[in-house]
């Protein structure tokens, strides 16, 4: 029964997801005629699967080889049996247009199996593994020989420093790769040398993500000269992360910056950094790394999205960062979810709106800021803000006289168009001026439609008015009759 339920779901997907079941050869039979009633399959997931005797085979077979469009997306999940693994990725060598995403976590992986991941492979995802030498080396000749690979994510990985000073170096000879996950790794002295170098190296990269990850011990626990031979080799991912030119996002989630040098978030934002978009969600920042970051980012000309949801920061650092925001010209979008927050921050919040910052989106939403300083600040600066276009707040209570506010702001505000802030709860208990502001929001938005193509038939207007290069030759050859 459990399995049937399981392949009613699948099927009305379009899709295979099987977990904590064992396959007996009935069970295949069974699968193939669900599977014959839909008109493809591209992902199969399957996590903690056992199978009977006979069984594996006959699976294999009905996934991989059948006439119906391939298998694009294979999903291995808590999978105990290596030689299972390995049979099911050698069958993905008979599909016809060849597997091109393929993620695999807590499962064996030996040598045999990995020589089985083809070469065409655009996304590849390896987590909570740990790979023998001889994997090792079979992972690395993988990646080297891969002609398509464009997201690798190598998460929580179990193996030893000069296992990654291999695995990195194979990666930067991959060409293709753009996107690349390293979160939750523990690095050591060798393995963050060699990251700053893959950093330092890849043109093609353009998104980086370290989260929760465990940097080399930098606590008054190690001697003087180790602390700042780390700290100075941290710093030089900070520098290579802001000089590599193709690199547009970086994220960092649930990181101490307490224990790295105050100039680290600096330095990644300051100089020649292109980075547009950073998050540094759920992580502790410091008060002299905040200031740091703060005096960084005001004069920073292209990051454009900042993230600190969750940021365990003081109020005197959220308020530099909100004057740092207001001073900046590029920054397109904040998010400040759970931040900190009390009367002085929204003093701060209020100037930064009502000075005509840059921000065209801007979400604080927590159940956590108190209403009485809020909604009165955020009313009054967005009354004189002439950019920001959508505001969430959910979580928020809202008495009568914020709806008050926000109406009489609405009156002057003509770049707002979403406001996520309202339940269905409030509605009910101040229908006329909740609805009155949804209103304000929704002529906004059709002003700015109108304006848009009022200003597209503009340009199209002077373009015809534009002489062509053939009217300017016939042009020149009339003069000449003329003459």
């Amino acid at each position: 029964m459990e399995l049937r339920r399981q392949l009613n779901i699948s099927s009305t997907l379009g899709n295979l997801c099987l977990g904590n079941v064992t396959l007996s050869r009935d069970d295949v039979t069974l699968i193939r005629n669900t599977l014959d009633e839909c008109k493809s399959l591209r992902w199969v997931y399957l996590a903690n699967i056992n199978f009977e005797f006979g069984a594996l085979d006959s699976f294999a077979c009905t996934i991989f080889t059948s006439g119906r469009p391939s298998v694009e997306k294979l999903s291995l999940v808590n999978m105990h049996d290596a030689e299972v693994v390995r049979d099911l990725l050698r069958f993905t060598r008979h599909s016809y247009y060849g597997l091109r995403r393929l993620t695999l976590r807590n499962v064996p992986l030996d040598m045999n199996a990995v020589r089985y991941i083809g070469n065409d492979l655009e996304t590849f995802s390896l987590s909570d593994i740990g790979l023998s030498t001889t994997a090792i080396d079979s992972f690395t000749n993988m990646l080297r020989r891969s002609r398509g690979l464009c997201m690798l994510k190598l998460r929580n990985l179990d193996i030893s420093e000069n296992e990654w000073k291999l695995v990195l170096d194979a990666v930067a000879s991959a060409r293709r790769v753009s996107t690349i996950d390293l979160s939750m790794n523990r690095w050591g002295d060798e393995s963050l040398s060699s990251l700053v170098w893959l950093i330092c190296t890849m043109g093609t990269l353009r998104m980086l993500k370290l989260q929760s990850s465990k940097w080399p011990d930098m606590s008054a626990y190690v001697s003087e000269s180790t602390r700042t031979r780390r700290g100075e080799a941290m710093l030089a991912m900070a520098h290579a992360i802001a000089a590599n030119d193709s690199l547009r996002d970086v994220d960092f989630l649930e990181v101490d910056f307490n224990v790295l040098p105050i100039t680290f978030l600096s330095n990644i934002i300051g100089g020649i950094s292109t980075l547009k978009i950073l998050r540094i969600n759920g992580c502790h920042v410091p008060d002299e790394s905040m200031r740091a970051f703060a005096d960084v980012l005001r004069n920073n000309y292209t990051l454009q999205c900042l993230s600190m949801c969750w940021a365990h920061v003081s109020e005197t650092s959220m308020c530099a960062l909100l004057d740092a925001v207001a001073a900046n010209d590029t920054l397109d979008t904040l998010r400040l979810i759970g931040a900190y927050s009390d009367g002085r921050v929204w003093d701060s919040m209020h100037r930064m709106l009502a000075g005509q910052s840059s921000l065209t989106s801007l979400d604080i939403s927590s159940p956590y800021l108190p209403t009485q300083t809020f909604i009165g600040n955020i009313a009054a600066g967005l009354a004189r803000n002439t950019k920001l276009a959508t505001l969430i707040a959910m979580g928020h209570k809202v008495e009568l006289p914020d709806v008050s506010a926000l109406l009489e702001c609405m009156r002057r505000n003509t770049t707002l168009t979403t406001l996520d802030l309202f339940t269905d709860k409030m509605r009910e208990q101040h229908p006329f001026g909740i609805k009155e502001i949804e209103r304000a929001l929704e002529a906004n938005a059709k002003r700015q439609v109108k304006e848009s193509q009022d200003s597209t038939a503009a340009l199209s207007v002077d373009d015809d008015d534009v002489p062509t290069h053939e009217e300017k030759r016939l042009c020149h050859v009339d003069s000449r009759v003329v003459l």
